[in-house]
């Protein structure tokens, strides 16, 4: 359980990262070059807007990334929703630039593309399947005498027998043939001297 939830947290922070940074680069930074792109060709104002307002949503995205990530520790069923919607946001971005540097460029430098952008998306989706397999942390129900649901040890009751139950369970295992007459009458003495 714990394996999963800090591999899950790793890789939200390192996806979370990459989103708020590449969120930033195309909401800001990368705006000024499509404004730039833009101003040569008229029919590159359509790819201006979606890529500015993907670049806003993959920086909340990453923010959302980070909370989630962290959440995983205490709440692992409500970091899993909130890595859930730090993929899409971030992802659809992350996608979208990947597929367009891929359509323009071709196959040049396809590997650092693939690093660069896909990689942040596949982080928050491994992280995002992780919270998810994470077992909560608080609440668990457990069958163990010796831990409680919330997950705080406690000694383990154990059952006073009295006289008579003493009496009787050593009847049963004579009746049964597990021990002898002279175990029995001996093992029936002792039983009765300790409780008078």
């Amino acid at each position: 359980m714990k394996r999963k939830t800090l591999t899950g947290f790793i890789c939200g922070l390192i996806g979370s990262l990459f989103s708020l940074f590449w969120g930033f680069w195309a909401g800001i930074v990368g705006n000024i070059g499509t404004v730039i792109a833009a101003a040569a060709d008229s029919s590159a104002t359509g790819s201006l807007n979606i890529v500015n307002v993907l670049g806003w949503l993959a920086f909340i995205g990453g923010i959302i990334g980070i909370v989630g990530s962290a959440m995983c520790f205490k709440k692992a069923r409500t970091g899993a929703i909130w890595l859930t919607i730090a993929t899409l946001m971030s992802g659809s971005l992350l996608l979208y630039i990947f597929i367009q540097i891929v359509m323009a460029a071709g196959a040049t430098m396809l590997f650092t593309w693939v690093i660069v952008f896909l990689l942040p998306a596949i982080l928050l989706a491994v992280a995002t399947v992780f919270a998810w397999l994470a077992k909560p942390v608080n609440g668990t129900v457990t069958n163990n005498p010796y831990i409680q649901s919330n997950n705080q040890p406690q000694q383990k009751v154990e059952k006073t027998e009295t006289l008579e139950d003493k009496l009787q369970n050593l009847k049963n295992m004579y009746d049964k043939g597990l021990i002898t007459e002279d175990e029995y009458n001996e093992a029936r003495k002792n039983i009765l001297s300790k409780n008078v």
